[in-house]
Formats: structure tokens, C-alpha cells, sequence
């Protein structure tokens, strides 16, 4: 089956780029029409060749990761290529990432290539050093354009993050769709395009003289992104290494739980992780939200062992409903986790919702899974990549990072923002909630009446009151941090970028790094 769809439709649950362009007060580029194929158990037909437009390349880019140097048209040439237009902040740019991964070790020995370009939404996020870090964190292996200035962006006519696109053997589109591929129709498309290569004697024999893998450097923690109190110390989420390292408070490491990626329940040696972030202790067991495993797992200390309570492994396509069986439950994300009165809450920043594991029941407690603020009863409230939870005992406070705002759920079930206004409402400014501004905040933690806010594309700490919102930046000096943790005079941050634990003393916010010892 063929049909007419236009580069940079609408992506389900992810922010569109025509609004972002609105509100820079840029026109919206025309967009591009093309002929797509939707492709199923390998049965397609590409478009016909009159039907297939050229495309404007990628000279506009600022410059490239991944490769020694920008690929020349002719270098593209003779190749299937998969162009994912993406942002860093973006979840289902996340999401996006392994399916292509998954790709393009299948098709790893054909003349095929994924060619990635950058368009920001946040505007720190094209500094080269913040991208290179991305670049790395989420194992992104193939060539990266960044167009830091739209130019690609509009050229080509996409408005949503994220876009897929593919090129035949002659640089032709073949295929455009938004929002998260689906893999099997994805690769049916990429099949049909070699075969047809091959049969056109147009595909490339020889291997892209231009690639070159960004590498990081050795180091304790990598791109650790949550940090947690418990019993004897800290929990930090060492997400570059997939696994869970305990501390005290000295930086001294107690124990690791895990180590390479998987889906592994067992010993602390046998536990598996996938990019794990935040964390809760309750008890004698520590919880994790297993991001990209899409699951939230226990670790029992007295047992040393490590079990699965939600999540299948497999990314959900859909929303939550109330009363799932947490063990059948498909997750999006879960990205952070809070205990009060004895409940456990998941943020799952895939499908902007809140969810409650009460044992055998995995309940949906806010959000409609729209991606958006709106405040209101909890059930009718929206929110926008929750990405970090905290608790006064009393309320639930939530970090929305692409809303970069600081929300409130009351006893009541009440959803109000502090600070915060809409998708494309961000910046760096202190004041009155009503005048503060954040860039994508992931960080949270609550402790001498103040939340205390990781406002990571600013790279800087800030306190929040709870009531009015009042927002007043307490330390510099960071690189994305991510993660939070306070305890009596002093916070301990996941300086994520920098690959350390930073302790900010209180009140002088004097910051030292804690040396993460074996």
C-alpha cells in the first residue's frame, strides 16, 4: 500500500518543531512532499522514480560527530542511508535510537548507513562538547550531523523530533514518516531499497572512508545520572556502565550490582542493567527504574540479589491504564522513583504519566498521557517527560523536563505548577515562580523545607520553595548534572557530564568532588 505522507508529520508524544520555530518567530519551512510506502512482513513497493525527491543534503550542517570529517555527496552515493532527524532531550528520539542500532547490526556487512542529524530544542544543546557527551552516553555509532542553526532542519522541510527518512542507492527519498519507527516496516523498506540497488548494479563496494567513533575517556563513573540515600550511604546509577554503585559518604564503593547491558535478574555478578536511573531505598531493598530496559527492578541488600517488579524488558507502545499486572505491563521510560506513605512512584517520562506499584498492581496515579501542561485533578492533569520525583511527606513534586517545570500534586490529588509554562517556555532566570525559568531540569530532591532543583541544561543548582515557587540559583560550575540527593548540610550531585559526584556544602554551596573509590 502507497500513500502521500509529508516530511515532519506530527510525532505522537513528542514535541513539534514548527512550534518551536513559531515561537523563534522563524516562517515555517514548506514542507516536503514525498511518497512513502508502509511496509509490513517485507511485502513493498518503493515509489516510483518519478515520485522520488532528491534531497538538499547536509552542507548546511555546522559540523559532524562520528566522522573525521563531513561525507561528500558522492561518499553517500551507492548506499542505503536512514536519515533520523533527533533532539537529545527528546524521548522518543530515545526510543528511536536502539531500532536503529538493532538496524544496523543487521545490516552491518550491506551497503547501508544511518546518518544522523541534530536538531536542537534547548538552545544548549548544539554546544559540541554537551553533544559529543550525548553522542557517547547513548552509544550512537554512526555519523552525526549538527545542525546547530536549523539549516538541514528547514531545508528539508521536517517540524518533529523524530523524523526517519530514507534514501535509495541514488540519494532518493523512498520513504518519511514521524515519530517512532516501527522496525519491521522500517527494514522492510531498507530490504526492498538494497534489493532494488543490486538489481540497478548501484550499490557501493567499498566501506565510508569518513567514520570515526567518538570515544570516551576511562574513568570510575560514566555519565553517572542519579544519585540516592541509603542505609550506610549512596546509590548512584553509573548509567555509562549499566550498573548500580554503592558508596558512603566518603566515596568509598560498598558494593556493584551489575555490569555490562541486559535484561539479567540474579546475583549482584549476574544482574544486568540498561542505562539505569533513579532510584529509592524502602526498606532493606533499594528500587531502580531501569530506563531503557523499560522496567523497574528490586535490589535486595541481604540477599545481594536482583529481581524484576515491573516491566517486561520490551518498550511499551502505548499508554497506562489503571490496574495492570506489573509483570505484563510493556513500560515507556521509567525514568525516576519516590516512596511516601510506604507507595512507590514511577515517573514514566515515555508516556508523561505518574504510575503507583502497590504489589501485584501497577496503578496509574496521574497524567493522561498527553504531552503538555495542564494542571487540574491528577487524573486530568497532563505532564511532559517526568523525569524526577520528590517528597515533603506530605505532597508529590515532580520535575517535567520538557516543560522544563517544577509540578505539585497535593493529598488532594491536585496538580498545580510552581514554576513552569509550557513546551517551548525555557530559559535561565531566578525570581517569583511566575517569572523563573529552567532548561530541561532532571534533578530533584526535597530537605530543609526547599526543593532543590538539577537545572541541567543550565547546568547549575537552584532552590525551588515548595509553596510559591521562588526560584534562586545557589551553584555553578556543572555539566548536565541529573541527579540530586540531599542530606543534612550538604547536596550530592550527578554531575553527569563530568563523569563525578560533586558535594555542594549548605548554606556556602562551596562544591568539592567526591572521589568514587574501589
Amino acid at each position: 500500500m502507497t500513500k502521500r505522507v509529508l516530511i515532519g508529520v506530527l510525532a505522537l508524544g513528542c514535541a513539534s518543531g514548527a512550534a518551536a520555530l513559531a515561537v523563534k518567530k522563524k516562517p515555517a519551512p514548506a514542507p516536503v512532499v514525498v511518497a512513502s510506502t508502509r511496509a509490513y512482513e517485507k511485502k513493498t513497493t518503493l515509489p516510483p522514480v518519478a515520485e522520488r525527491p532528491t534531497t538538499p543534503g547536509f552542507g548546511k550542517a555546522r559540523g559532524w560527530l562520528n566522522a573525521k570529517r563531513a561525507p561528500t555527496e558522492p561518499e553517500l552515493r551507492g548506499r542505503v542511508v536512514v536519515v533520523d532527524f533527533w533532539t537529545s532531550c527528546c524521548i522518543n528520539c530515545m526510543h528511536t535510537l536502539p531500532t536503529l542500532a538493532r538496524l544496523e547490526k543487521k545490516h552491518e556487512k550491506d551497503p547501508f548507513l544511518v546518518v544522523g542529524v541534530h536538531t536542537q530544542k534547548f538552545d544548549a544543546e548544539p554546544e559540541i562538547e554537551r553533544l559529543r557527551a550525548s553522542v557517547i552516553r547513548y552509544g550512537i555509532a554512526h555519523p552525526v550531523a549538527i545542525d546547530g542553526d536549523r539549516g538541514v532542519w528547514e531545508a528539508w522541510g521536517v517540524n518533529a523530533w523524530p523524523t526517519v527518512i530514507v534514501l535509495d542507492a541514488k540519494g532518493r527519498v523512498v520513504f518519511a514518516d514521524g515519530g517512532e519507527p516501527d522496525e519491521a516496516e522500517l527494514d522492510a523498506v531498507i530490504e526492498t531499497a538494497l534489493a532494488e540497488g543490486a538489481e540497478e548494479n548501484a550499490l557501493s563496494k567499498e566501506a565510508p572512508a569518513f567514520l570515526a567513533r567518538e570515544v570516551d575517556t576511562d574513568n570510575p563513573l560514566a555519565f553517572p545520572e542519579k544519585i540516592a540515600v541509603v542505609p550506610g550511604g549512596f546509590a548512584i546509577a553509573d548509567s555509562g556502565h549499566d550498573r548500580i554503585v554503592f558508596t558512603d559518604e566518603a566515596g568509598k564503593v560498598l558494593e556493584v550490582v551489575g555490569g555490562g547491558r541486559g535484561f539479567v535478574d540474579g546475583s549482584y555478578a549476574t544482574a544486568r542493567f540498561a542505562h539505569p536511573q533513579g532510584m529509592v531505598a524502602r526498606g532493606g531493598v533499594v528500587y531502580v527504574a531501569d530506563t531503557e530496559n523499560h522496567a523497574v527492578r528490586a535490589i535486595d541488600r541481604k540477599s545481594k540479589t536482583v529481581t524484576t517488579v515491573a516491566g517486561t524488558g520490551k518498550l511499551g507502545t502505548g499508554r497506562l491504564h489503571e490496574g495492570s499486572i506489573p509483570a505484563k505491563s510493556d513500560l515507556r521510560s521509567p525514568w525516576d522513583l519516590a516512596v511516601l506513605n510506604d507507595r512507590l512512584y514511577v515517573a514514566l517520562a515515555g508516556s508523561h504519566q505518574i504510575a503507583t506499584l502497590d504489589g501485584d498492581k501497577l496503578n496509574l496515579f496521574a497524567g493522561t498521557g498527553q504531552e503538555t501542561l495542564t494542571d487540574g485533578p491528577r487524573l486530568k492533569a497532563a505532564f511532559a517527560q517526568p523525569s524526577g520525583l520528590a517528597t515533603d511527606g506530605k505532597n508529590l513534586f515532580v520535575l517535567d523536563s520538557e516543560t522544563s517545570s517544577v509540578r505539585k500534586i497535593d493529598p488532594s490529588g491536585a496538580v498545580t505548577t510552581l514554576v513552569g509554562h509550557g513546551l517551548f517556555v525555557f530559559g535561565d532566570k531566578d525570581g517569583a515562580g511566575a517569572e523563573a525559568r529552567l532548561q530541561h531540569p532532571i534533578g530533584l530532591a526535597y530537605g530543609d523545607g526547599t526543593l532543590w532543583v538539577a537545572d541541567t541544561y543550565n547546568s547549575k543548582l537552584k532552590r525551588v520553595d515548595p509553596v510559591t515557587g521562588q526560584t534562586k540559583t545557589i551553584a555553578v560550575g556543572f555539566s548536565e548534572p541529573a541527579g540530586l540527593a540531599f542530606t543534612p548540610n550538604a547536596l550530592w550531585v550527578a554531575d553527569t557530564n563530568r563523569d563525578r559526584i560533586a558535594r555542594v556544602e549548605l548554606p556556602s554551596a562551596a562544591v568539592s568532588t567526591v572521589s568514587v573509590v574501589p
